[in-house]
This record gives C-alpha cells, structure tokens and sequence, in this order.
C-alpha cells in the first residue's frame, strides 16, 4: 500500500471507506484506526462499532475533566460519562462524523447531559473540593494560587468557552458550536477571560505563551484512571474455554480484547492467560482476520515476547492462551520509583533484541509503551543479587506488517513519523514509517524509566495539540545530573529523522553507555585488585628484608660485643701475667743480687758459713726455680691469649666484612624493589591511562557511527534524489521524443481549434 492510496488525502481506493474530509487531528486518529479494523473484519460496516467504542475512550481524558468541573463532582461526572456512552452507541456514523467533528459533538452531548442532570437533582457540587493538579515549588505554588483565585470568581460565561478553547484544545468556531452562541459572542467572551487571568498572574501582552500554559494548567485536574467497562460481555468464573481452560478471574481489558486468568484442568497446578477479542467473527474472512494476531506471534519467537499456546472460539470470538506471568508491568514498576541505570539496561537491552526480532522477520510492534512491557518474575532467572525479572513485550494486537501502512499506537508514545500521519503535515513531508518508530517508542519508555518526572502528559485532554507538537519537536532528553552524560545518546535515539536512529540490534548494544561509568570504574579496580596485591606481596617483601637483614645485623653486633669483651679479658689477663713475670723476673734479679752480695761480703770477711750459705742457696734456687716455672707458665699463657686475641680480631675483622658486605646486598636488593615499584607505578598509571583511552574510543565509535548513520541517511536521500531526477530526465525525454514524433497539424485543423491545434497545445482559448 503507498501514500498516494489516499490514506491522507481523504480520497480511498477501490473498496475503501473514503475519509471524510475536514476532521480534526484526534478524530482523524479514531477513523484511521476505525477503518483499518473494518478492513481486517473484511467489512467497512464496522467503522461505526469501532468510532461508537473508541471514541470516548479517545476523549475520556478531557472529557472526565470537563464534566468533573461542571458538575462539581468526580463521582457525578463519571455517572455522566456512561450516560454519554449510552447516548453515543445510539446515534449513526453519520451523526458522528458530521462537522464540526466528533470531538465537538462530543463536547455538546456531554453539555447537554450536565443540564439534564443538574436540571433532575437540583444541585452542583462545589468546584473547590476538586482534586486540582498540584504545582510545587515557591512560583509554581504561587501561580496555582493566583490561578484559583481567579478561576473561582470567573464568571460561568466566561470560564466554560475559555476552557474549552484553551484546556480542551477546541477551536472558537467548535467552541461556538457546543455553546450555541455566536462565534463574535464566544471570542469576546474568551477574550475577556483572557484578560481577567493576564492582570491576575501580571503577565506582560507579549507572553502568550505563558498565559496559554497558565489557562491550561488553571482548568487541570489530576483524576485517576477509572474501571472502563467492556465492549463485549465478560466470562464468569468457572466458564470452560476449549474444554480445558476453566476461567477464574478477569484481570484486565483494552481496546479489542480482555484478559483473563485460568486454570489448565489437564495440567495439575498450571495457570496460563487467556485473551479474548470483543468483537465476534462471522465467517471464514472474519475467522481469518480475526487469527492475525495469533500469526503475527507465531511468526518470531523470543523469550522477551509473549508466545501463545493454544486458540479456539467462543460465541465467535477468538481466545488464545498465552503463558502466565507473575509479576507487574513496567509502568507500576515506575510507579514506585524511577529504574536506576543497571536495572534499566537488564530490562531493555532484552526488549530491544525482541523487537529486532520481530523486525527481522518483516514485523513492527507500533504499541511499545511502559503498560506493554511486563517484568515476569521467573524464580532461578537472573544472576546472584539482582531480581530475577523477565522483560516481555506484550500486546501485538496492532503490529503489523512492514508493507503495511496500518498506524495505530498511544499517542504520547508516537515518533515523529507517526506523529505527523495525523498532525497538518504536507504529504510530501510525511517519512514512511517503520521500524525506526518501535525503536523511538523503545527509547521513549526507557527515558521515561529512567526520569519519570519528564514524561508527557496530554494538557487537559487535548489529544490533537499534542500530536501536532510531537509531529516536530522531539522528547527532551533526561536532565538529572546523574543522567546528563546520556544527552547525546538520547539525541539519536529520539532523534526527528527516522534514519538518525540506530536499528533494534544497535540500540540494544548502544545501552552499553548506561552502565559505562560503572564499567570504566571496574576496569580501574580490576587493575587495582592485582596491583594492589603485587604492591602489598612487595611491602611485606621489603619488610621481611629488612626484618631479616635487622636481625643478622643485631646477631653480628652482638658477637662483636662478646668477642670485644673476651678480648678485653684476655688483654687484662695478659697484662695481669705480664706484670707477674715482670715482678718475678725482678724478684729472681733481687734475689740473684743478694746472693751475689752475700757471696761478694763472705769473700770478704772470709768467715763463709757453707751450711747456711748453702740453704740460703738452696732456697734461692727454689724460689728461682718457681720463678722461672712461673714466668714460663707466664709467657705461655701470654703466647695462648696472644693467639686467641688474634683469633678475636680476625673474627671480629671477618663479621665486620660480613656486616659490610650484607649491607651492600640489603641495598642492592631494597634498590631492585623500589625500580620494581617504579615499574608498577608506571604499568598502573598506563592501565588507568588505556583504560580511559579505551573510554575515549568508545565514546569515539558512538559518535562514529551515529556519523555513519547520517552520513547513509545522506546517501539514502541523495539515492532517492538522484532516481526522482533520472525519472523526472527521462519523463522529460520521453516528453521531448513524443514532442519531436507527433506530426504537424493541417492549416485547416488548426484553424477549426480541433485538439490537435493551437488552442489545445497552449491551454489558451474559449
């Protein structure tokens, strides 16, 4: 199917419901959609069962809001909106679709209603009680303050056009339309309220902007997603599908079908999913439209995307069975809080491979949004410490093909691509949309996991004005501090142009960059871890040295110290034998001298006494006799302590030598371990320095290949460039070929004005 099928012109091919012409964004949206349900039921008679079931679903949002204000009550304009719904499944496609447009006729029944019904119970709740949409922070609490200050003494004539017009995105002319005035009457008074609400925020008359956030903001009500009923009639527990599958509770409902949990009666103790399509099939065409689904799962196979187990029909409706999960959707899991980066990238980096899954086989999912992405929790899944969480995309209701130009979606998770499908976008500006648009939806639901802070909402309702601002102007990237390094990823990941993006399979390996912080620091302790180690094994190394070489030099002192003092002794010790033989060298020469004397007086008085002279020799020779043995035991005892203070200072000059020569090596050895430590100090410094190289790089190779990307993007262009101009060269040719072929008109043709004559020629004439 092409563009110029008349999908955005209005003008339907052959068999097609035509497009009514003039529809407003929000009500192009439900028609597309209407009409491409109606195709695969084989019938354009259901294009009214999906417009009169969609239609609120497309509004409620706004419309909730509208109703809660005029009646005063959140309960009240709930029981108003199923009034609505009974009275929107009684009028024709006709009624519907007639201008100003659904979203106008919307607006005027439920107008109608809250007379009615103010008229039967005679009251209005006060608008004061309403849940407001909080604002914090000192000026945005100001503001809401002033805001309500002035919205409670708006008049009722003023304050319905001005929120329909600025809080429900409806245009004057509609405005007019709901209220049954005059248009002139309904600017005025919007103009009035303008205002009104200018002096009371003191807005200059150059800040329009501002004064249409703030109205906006000032008609904001934070309500809660109420229970929709079903389109079809639900299952009652204990209802057997199959004759196998016994019902036991419904757990939710969408756009085309319900959810329920059952229980496998063949299977002890098995719990599976069953869903099944509100919309009954009659006939083999219907049958088979209806198994598209069904199909489309059954064609890729992936743990992250949810395979079906069995199918049958009940009342012409089409269950399947698909696995049970326990567990939350991502939505609820954001909910509570915002992922941190490691947890998001186990969940997406799954995701991503799923969807190029789907994409390699010709698929796109077009739904990818937080409330389509379910966390199962499967015990024994998952590595030590973290949650065992299986990511699963869900809801392949609206994939399609990738020659098909089937649009369907969540508008605020729309690419621009898509966006711009229903915005006021010039045909020949549209992109085709493809799988690009699941990656940026992908990329969107991890922006939003990340910083749920910055996720769009619809202002108030109005569903057109935001498709029209998504249509050209990307999401913003996260803005935390934490996060701002992943600006540029995000860049091209929600980038306006589909060819900026990278593919499914590259975005998953791009998610990388979420936990590359954590992974530079872990190549730095790894370092660390065998650095430090090394460095510690040297210490203790260097420190057993030195303990050792401590030890050897206080054993070495000390045995000079004791071979000192035994020197010490045997020098006193020979000292002490010396003076003996000096004293009785001294004494054997005193009593030699005395002898001699004695001798010399004997001679002398010649009166010699030979007995007594030869005692007194006797004893001489005795005494000199224990003098000489003394003074030999003396010298011998001198020449023993001789040899050993010898001995004593040869050792002590070969500890001193070994003292020496230990000191040498301890220095030689403390040398090597501090060039060894030098070493490891410059091989750490090089690992941090390779390690933010390699950082570097990384960095360099994103950047190459989102270059890489653009720069194809270019040659894509300049591809399809260049074939429109060789087609416009050869139209031109060819023109130029039929031009010099067709032969010359007669003078009398020409001047008839036939078709072959000048008027024809020049488009000139009557």
């Amino acid at each position: 199917m092409s563009r110029e099928d008349g999908l955005h012109t209005g003008q339907g091919p052959q068999g097609r419901a035509p497009e009514p012409v003039g529809l407003d964004a929000g009500t192009r949206v439900l028609w597309r959609a209407a009409r491409t349900l109606a195709e695969r039921a084989g019938g354009a008679h259901t294009v009214v069962d999906v417009l009169q079931g969609r239609a609120l679903r497309q509004h409620e949002h706004g419309l909730r809001q509208y109703l809660a204000i005029r009646m005063g009550d959140v309960q009240a304009a709930d029981r108003v909106l199923s009034q609505l719904r009974a009275v929107l499944a009684a009028r024709g496609i006709d009624e519907l679709v007639r201008p100003p447009g659904i979203r106008a006729r919307l607006y005027r029944a439920a107008r109608e209603l809250v007379r009615a019904n103010l008229a039967a119970d005679g009251a209005r709740g006060d608008p004061s009680g309403l849940p407001w949409r909080a604002q914090h922070g000192p000026g945005q609490a100001v503001t809401a303050q002033r805001l309500a200050a002035w919205r409670a003494s708006l008049p009722e004539e003023q304050a319905e056009p001005v929120e329909l017009h600025h809080a429900r995105g409806l245009p004057k002319a509609e405005v007019a339309w709901v209220l049954e005035r005059g248009e002139a009457e309904v600017s005025a008074r919007i103009a009035l309220a303008e205002r009104s609400a200018r002096e009371a925020l003191g807005l200059a008359p150059d800040e329009g902007a501002a004064l249409r956030s703030a109205l906006v903001e000032a008609f904001a009500l934070d309500l809660q997603s109420r229970t929709r009923p079903a389109d079809g009639a639900s299952l009652a527990p204990g209802t057997v599908l199959g004759g196998r599958y016994a019902i036991e509770a419904r757990v939710g409902a969408g756009a085309f079908a319900e959810v329920y949990r059952a229980r496998d009666t063949e299977v002890t103790g098995h719990v599976v999913a069953v869903k099944l399509l509100h919309q009954p099939a009659v006939g083999e065409q219907a049958r088979a439209e209806a198994l598209r689904e069904l199909h489309l799962i059954a064609s890729v196979f992936h743990p992250s995307i949810v395979q079906f187990k069995d199918h049958g029909w009940y009342e012409d409706r089409l269950w399947f069975v698909m696995p049970w999960y326990e567990g939350e959707t991502l939505q609820r899991r954001i909910d509570r809080a915002p992922l941190g980066r490691a947890e998001a990238r186990r969940i997406f980096e799954p995701l991503a491979r799923a969807l190029a899954a789907m994409h390699a086989v010709g698929l796109r999912h077009q739904d990818v949004k937080p409330d389509n992405i379910f966390l199962a929790r499967i015990a024994g899944f998952g590595h030590d410490g973290e949650e065992p969480v299986l990511p699963v995309l869900l809801d392949l209701g609206v994939a399609a093909r990738e020659a098909e130009l089937v649009v369907a979606g969540t508008p605020t998770y729309f690419a621009p691509e898509v966006a711009a499908q229903f915005a006021h976008v010039e045909p020949e500006r549209l992109r085709p949309i493809g799988p690009a648009a699941d990656v940026f939806a992908l990329a969107l639901s991890l922006r939003n996991a990340l910083e749920p802070e910055t996720a769009e909402e619809v202002s108030a309702g109005d569903v057109g004005a935001f498709i029209e601002h998504r249509a050209f102007e990307p999401p913003a990237p996260p803005s935390r501090r934490e996060l701002r390094f992943l600006k540029p990823s995000f860049e091209r990941w929600l980038a306006l142009d589909p060819d900026r993006r990278p593919t499914a399979d590259e975005f998953a390996d791009e998610l990388r960059v979420l936990t590359a912080p954590e992974e530079r620091r872990e190549r730095r302790l790894r370092v660390l871890r065998w650095a430090l180690p090394l460095g510690t094994t040297i210490a203790v190394l260097l420190g057993a040295v030195g303990w050792w070489y401590e030890q050897r030099r206080r054993e070495i002192e000390d045995d000079q110290a004791r071979t000192r003092a035994r020197l010490s002794q045997t020098e006193e010790r020979l000292s002490q034998t010396v003076e003996q033989m000096q004293s009785a060298e001294r004494a054997a020469a005193q009593a030699q001298a005395e002898l001699q004397q004695q001798i010399e007086r004997l001679r002398r008085d010649g009166s010699l006494d030979r007995a007594a002279m030869q005692q007194r020799l006797e004893e001489l020779a005795e005494r000199a006799g224990r003098l000489g043995r003394a003074l030999e035991e003396a010298r011998a005892q001198s020449a023993q302590l001789s040899t050993q203070l010898a001995q004593s200072e040869e050792r002590s000059r070969q500890t001193s030598a070994d003292l020496e020569a230990e000191r040498r090596l301890s220095k030689a050895v403390q040398a090597q371990l501090a060039e060894r430590d030098d070493a490891l100090r410059v091989a750490r410094e090089a690992a941090e320095a390779r390690a933010g190289r390699i950082a570097e790089l990384e960095q360099q190779l994103t950047a190459l290949r989102a270059q890489l990307h653009d720069a194809e993007a270019r040659a894509r262009q300049l591809d399809a460039d260049l074939a429109r101009e060789r087609e416009r060269a050869a139209a031109a040719e060819a023109e130029l070929s039929r031009l010099r072929n067709r032969p010359e008109p007669s003078a009398g043709e020409g001047a008839a004005g036939t078709p072959g004559g000048p008027q024809a020629a020049t488009g000139e004439g009557g």
